[in-house]
């Protein structure tokens, strides 16, 4: 999420947040696989941190590729994912269920931020088009606000119509029907934690703060546009998870969020 020195607040702000977040499912009386697996996937999201750092330099040519196969794995949840109420976010790997708008949304408007040529834009296009297609409120939202973002730090007319494009693709969203209910330890818990116990809430807002600790920290060392749309990105998801029955970042059931908050290139 990270570079240079800026990387360890990332790191710890995601193991405090996502240890939190296990005190609050623990307290909750969640499944014991379901904090095992937040636990792999703060595993899996710090060992792909690492891995991007250390393979950044060799396959620098395969970063543009990479962004349009996201953006198509993003495309083809849309059209083949696993459906549920007429919404067709999450993929099916192993048994398990994660939703890659989650994964890849803030890798593709972050390397957008940080280089805005052909392949970013292209992939980040995608990307909006394939989330109002599913139709994700929740993302939706957040790739408007990220590319916001950036446009406020640097104004230009690629940037203007992504925002257009954004803005279209949440307008969607919000006409479809979304008639999801809410899932235990994984939507609305920012007011459930209160039923649970004091300590359980205590550690999911905490937590919640926790995600943004390191990009204030960046916010001070390097204002760039990257750092403005992570923070803006993962403002609106905490916004949308209080407002509706969308995914708590972090403290709250599910790995998506968890490994796609750590690789985010700054």
């Amino acid at each position: 999420m990270f570079d240079g020195d800026g990387r360890a607040p990332g790191i710890i702000a995601a193991i405090g947040a996502v240890l939190l977040g296990l005190l609050y499912m623990e307290l909750a009386g969640a499944p014991a696989r379901l904090l095992l697996t937040n636990a792999a996937a703060l595993g899996i999201g710090l060992a792909l941190l690492f891995l991007a750092r250390a393979l950044a330099p060799a396959a620098a040519w395969l970063r543009g590729p990479l962004l349009i196969g996201f953006s198509v794995i993003l495309l083809a949840t849309a059209f083949g994912g696993v459906a549920v109420e007429g919404a067709s976010r999450w993929l099916s790997i192993g048994g398990l269920s994660v939703q890659p708008g989650l994964i890849f949304a803030p890798l593709i408007v972050t390397a957008y931020a940080s280089r805005p040529e052909g392949w970013s834009a292209a992939a980040l296009a995608t990307a909006i088009f394939a989330i109002a297609l599913q139709p994700d409120r929740a993302v939706a939202a957040m790739l408007l606000c990220g590319v916001a973002a950036i446009a406020v730090r640097r104004f230009d007319r690629g940037t203007l119509a992504l925002c257009v494009g954004a803005a279209v693709g949440l307008a969607w969203t919000l006409l479809r029907p979304d008639e999801l209910l809410a899932t235990a330890y994984v939507d609305q818990i920012l007011y459930t934690s209160f039923e649970v116990h004091p300590v359980a809430a205590l550690a999911v807002w905490i937590g919640i703060c926790l995600l943004f600790v390191p990009l204030f920290t960046q916010l001070r060392r390097r204002p760039g546009p990257a750092v403005c749309a992570l923070g803006a990105l993962w403002g609106s998801a905490v916004v949308a998870a209080a407002l509706g029955n969308y995914p708590t970042p972090l403290v709250g059931y599910g790995s998506s969020a968890i490994i796609g908050y750590l690789p985010a290139p700054i």
